[in-house]
């Protein structure tokens, strides 16, 4: 009974005009975008007061994966200062006197993120400023 069914089915949507598109199915002369994929998550995680360590992940499923991965990497005594997804991050460090200093960024483009980092590592008194990380999520 199910065999006939779908046959009944499937001749009823060839006789509609309706075909199958990329597993969507679509009104001919149609087409249907794909579904949206879900967004991937980027974050910037440093070591609290005056530490040198930081912890960086991109493309991550979600926010919270984002943000314990680059705890994980960061290691000890870390918080999360930077998340972003659809756009691009930058993280710089520098020296002021014997301590490090962070700027980080985002933006949709990776350049302005980077300049964007490097000067906001300079505003904080970091001298030789450079970026240490940077990239965009996928999507």
């Amino acid at each position: 009974m199910k065999r006939i069914a779908w046959a009944a089915l499937v001749t009823a949507a060839i006789g509609t005009g309706l075909h199958w598109a990329g597993g969507i199915r679509t009104a001919q002369g149609e087409s249907e975008a794909e579904p949206e994929q879900p967004p991937l998550w980027g974050a910037l995680a440093i070591e609290t007061g005056q530490g040198t360590a930081w912890g960086w992940a991109i493309d991550a499923p979600s926010l919270q994966e984002a943000e314990r991965h680059a705890l994980a990497q960061c290691g000890g005594n870390c918080g999360v200062v930077m998340r972003f997804n659809g756009q691009c991050a930058a993280m710089a460090a520098g020296k002021d006197g014997d301590a490090i200093v962070f700027g980080w960024a985002k933006d949709p483009y990776e350049h302005r993120a980077r300049n964007m980092a490097v000067n906001a590592c300079a505003e904080k008194g970091g001298s030789l400023c450079m970026v240490q990380v940077a990239g965009c999520t996928s999507r």
